[in-house]
């Protein structure tokens, strides 16, 4: 919840600094996967499968590969919402690839 606390500061004061959205982000799918995750729990193994949209609480529990890679990302972009240099530019690119491979990954 740091994250989201530090992001809504951060957004509301300059909204024009990706830190804020981007630790916002962090924070939204977190709660997304913990939220999702226990749904299907919920739906799956307590109830058979009856309850309503238990199959998108299946497809978004892995919410966590997108949460850590924006976690690792607002470490890089730290505090300005730049990279420090553009020497740092080339580790865009491995993150960007990182968050879709683990967003696609099954879990």
């Amino acid at each position: 919840m740091s994250f989201g606390v530090v992001g809504v500061v951060v957004a509301w004061h300059q909204p024009r600094n990706p830190m804020g959205w981007v630790l916002l982000g962090v924070t939204f799918f977190f709660i997304l996967d913990g939220i999702a995750g226990e749904y299907a729990y919920l739906d799956y193994r307590l109830h058979d499968g009856r309850l309503p949209l238990g199959w998108l609480g299946v497809l978004l529990a892995p919410s966590w590969a997108p949460a850590i890679v924006l976690a690792g990302l607002s470490v890089l972009l730290f505090p300005d919402g730049r990279v420090p240099s553009s020497r740092w530019k080339p580790m865009l690119w491995p993150t960007s690839l990182w968050a879709r491979c683990g967003w696609a990954a099954p879990s």
